[in-house]
C-alpha cells in the first residue's frame, strides 16, 4: 500500500507519495484569501504542470472557522462561535465549499482504492476542519472514498514514524481502559457531569481486550499514572480538553492529568485513544497544533485518536467499540477508524456524531 500525503502549509498545499516512508512530491496548492491556484507535478522524468484557479468568497481561515462552528454547533443545537460574514453558514454548504477548494484540484491524483491512505498536515485554522466530512458534488463524504490520518507537522510525522519503528511485536497486549471516572470538582467547585455512555464503552472495549476497566471511584488519576507506562493500548473515555484529562481525585491527586505530567511519562503504548471532548484542539503554532496529543507522542506513542469538539456520548461509544472491533480483525488504525465512521454514519448520520475524531500519527496495525 502506498499512502498519499496531503501537506497543507501556510501558503500552500502539497501532496506526497510515501514509499518506504520517503516522500515524493505530487502536487502543490497555493491558498490566498481571495483565490486558489493549483500547480500539479507528476513524479516522472518530464513533470507535467497544470493550473486551476477558483474564486473564493472570503478567506480560507474564515471558511474553516465557519465549517468548524456550524458542524460542531449541531451538538448543542446552536453555533457556539461567531460566524464571519461572506462565508458559509450551513454545515453542508461549508463542507462542500472546502471540498471544492482543498480536494477537487487534486482529486485525480488521489487513490482510487479507498483503503489507501491520505495523510493530511493542516496549517492554521485548517486544523479545525473535519476533513472526513468534506462533501463532493455527488454528496459523498471524503471518508466514504478515502482512508485518512493527520499529522501536526512534517517533523512530527517523522517523529511518529521513528516511534513506530521502536515498537516490537508482542504475543499479548496489556490494555489500560478507563470510563466514566467519579468526576472531581472543577474551578467553579461544581462536580463535572457523569458520562454514563463512557462506562458502557469501557466495559465493552475491556471485554474485547480481555482486561478489567477502571470505572467510577477506581479510575483515579493516581491509578491511571501508576498503570499507564506498562500499557500497550490506552483508551481513556472521560472529560478532556486541549491541556488535560479528567479522572477521579484522591488524597494525592486532584483528578486532572495535565499535559506537563504526560511529557514526563515513559510510554510503550502503540495506541492512545482519547475518547473525550476537544482533545484535538490546542494552540496553533508554526510547528502545528500543540494540544494534548503532543505530550503523548513525545512520551513514546506513535498513534493517537482524538476529537475536535464536544462529542455526543452515545454515538461516540458506538464508534469507539466498532473501532476496537475493527482493530481486532487486523485492520490498521486508519482503516479501522474509517470503517467505524462508516458504520456510525448509518445509525447517526449527522457529521457531529462521527467526523470529529481524527487519527494523528502512524496507522500501522496493532502489533
Amino acid at each position: 500500500m502506498i499512502p498519499i500525503l496531503i501537506l497543507i502549509i501556510g501558503t500552500g498545499l502539497t501532496v506526497y507519495f510515501l514509499r518506504n516512508r520517503k516522500p515524493y512530491l505530487i502536487a502543490g496548492l497555493t491558498l490566498t484569501a481571495i483565490a486558489t491556484a493549483t500547480t500539479i507535478f507528476i513524479p516522472q522524468n518530464n513533470p507535467v504542470a497544470t493550473n486551476v484557479n477558483y474564486n473564493i468568497d472570503g478567506s480560507i481561515a474564515d471558511l474553516s472557522n465557519n465549517t468548524f462552528a456550524t458542524v460542531r454547533g449541531r451538538n448543542s443545537q446552536e453555533v457556539t462561535e461567531n460566524l464571519k460574514e461572506g462565508t458559509c453558514h450551513k454545515d453542508d454548504d461549508c463542507l462542500q465549499q472546502l471540498h471544492k477548494i482543498l480536494i477537487d484540484p487534486i482529486a485525480k491524483h488521489l487513490p482510487s482504492n479507498p483503503e489507501e491512505e491520505i495523510v493530511i498536515i493542516p496549517d492554521g485554522e485548517l486544523f479545525k476542519v473535519p476533513f472526513a466530512a468534506l462533501k463532493n458534488n455527488n454528496n459523498q463524504y471524503l471518508i466514504e472514498n478515502h482512508t485518512l490520518r493527520v499529522a501536526p507537522s512534517i517533523q512530527l510525522l517523522k517523529f511518529t514514524a521513528q516511534q513506530q519503528a521502536k515498537q516490537t511485536p508482542k504475543t499479548s497486549q496489556t490494555a489500560l481502559i478507563v470510563g466514566n471516572p467519579e468526576m472531581p470538582r472543577g474551578n467553579n467547585n461544581q462536580r463535572l457531569a457523569a458520562l454514563p455512555g463512557t462506562q458502557q464503552e469501557a466495559y465493552a472495549i475491556a471485554e474485547l481486550l480481555d482486561t478489567t476497566p477502571l470505572i467510577g471511584e477506581r479510575a483515579t488519576e493516581w491509578r491511571v499514572k501508576n498503570n499507564i507506562e506498562d500499557a500497550d493500548i490506552i483508551h481513556l473515555a472521560t472529560h478532556g480538553d486541549p491541556t488535560s484529562l479528567v479522572f477521579a481525585s484522591s488524597s494525592s491527586n486532584d483528578g486532572f492529568l495535565r499535559d506537563g505530567e504526560i511529557y514526563g511519562l515513559d510510554l510503550q503504548a502503540n495506541l492512545v485513544v482519547l475518547s473525550a471532548c476537544e482533545t484535538g484542539l490546542g494552540e496553533i503554532t508554526s510547528d502545528g497544533i500543540v494540544g494534548i496529543s503532543r505530550p503523548f507522542i513525545a512520551a513514546g506513542v506513535p498513534s493517537v485518536v482524538m476529537s475536535l469538539w464536544l462529542v455526543p456520548d452515545a454515538a461516540t461509544s458506538e464508534l469507539m467499540i466498532d473501532f476496537h472491533k475493527n482493530l481486532q480483525t487486523g485492520q490498521n488504525k486508519a482503516q479501522a477508524l474509517r470503517q467505524a465512521m462508516l458504520s456510525t454514519i448509518k445509525t447517526n448520520p449527522d457529521p457531529v456524531n462521527w467526523a470529529g475524531f481524527i487519527l494523528v500519527g502512524e496507522s500501522d496495525p496493532i502489533q
